[in-house]
């Protein structure tokens, strides 16, 4: 009988261990959940380092805040926002504006879109917003830099007067309101290779090949921009699927015009 008891006994504060244990677990399972999920928005934010240098730090700025540059400040308080119901709408504009891109200012990034970024890498620069890790991002861009701040462009102009070709012309306005930005027409360095005669010319390549910049190059260029990257400039450029073969067109017309 006794050795009943005892047994019972035992049974009976397994049972009471064994249920302390469940409920400490699941009062502590949402802190674990969170401090996990926490890590992984971290981890995603660090890795939006490295894509934000190669793509978003020319117009953005490595501290976010695109003084002197033609991107819109992104290290603001509103990007930063800690509260769940301010914030899940402000990410919902911040992603679709790295996929769609906005208007004539920023070109479309993600996949969807036609853009060279997917998914994964989008959330990842959305973390790396909303974290606002600019430090991180400061650091990777004099490590990708030689130790230097990308100096900025300076805001455009437009350039060169009136042409006779109405095709050139449209060419020349497509030009102004999507291209200027990083290419020059008078031989200026800028953040893509001028167009100052372009049209025809030997293109060195980063993979150190040349291609002659005829139609069929440039047409390459405007669609799938990474397919031959220009010696001493980055890839990165994204594609532009907007424009049909009318606006290719008048843009080559328009190189064409571009003679040194």
């Amino acid at each position: 009988m006794e050795s009943s008891q005892r047994i019972a006994t035992f049974v009976a504060v397994g049972l009471v261990v064994v249920a302390t244990m469940v409920v400490v677990y699941l009062f502590n399972e949402p802190t674990r959940r969170a401090t996990s999920e926490e890590g992984k928005t971290e981890e995603s934010a660090e890795r939006g380092v490295g894509i934000y240098v190669q793509y978003c730090v020319v117009c953005h700025g490595e501290d976010g805040k695109a003084t002197g540059r033609q991107g819109i400040p992104l290290n603001t308080p509103q990007n930063q926002e800690e509260d769940e119901i301010l914030w899940d709408p402000r990410e919902e504009i911040i992603r679709l504006a790295i996929v769609r891109g906005r208007g004539q200012i920023m070109p479309a990034w993600g996949e969807s879109d036609d853009g060279p970024l997917n998914d994964e890498q989008v959330t990842d620069l959305v973390n790396l917003i909303h974290l606002g890790i600019w430090e991180d991002v400061t650091e990777a861009t004099l490590d990708a830099n030689e130790g230097q701040i990308p100096t900025p462009q300076p805001l455009p102009t437009p350039e060169g007067g009136e042409l006779d070709d109405p095709v050139a012309a449209q060419g020349q306005t497509l030009y102004q309101a999507n291209c200027m930005a990083c290419h020059t027409v008078n031989g200026d360095a800028g953040t893509g290779p001028t167009w100052l005669g372009l049209y025809g010319s030997e293109v060195p390549l980063a993979d150190g090949s040349t291609v002659t910049a005829d139609d069929a190059y440039i047409r390459e260029s405007i669609l799938e921009p990474t397919a031959k990257v220009h010696e001493g400039f980055g890839p990165i450029m994204p594609p532009f699927p907007q424009f049909g073969d009318e606006e290719i067109n008048a843009i080559i017309a328009y190189i064409q015009t571009l003679e040194e």
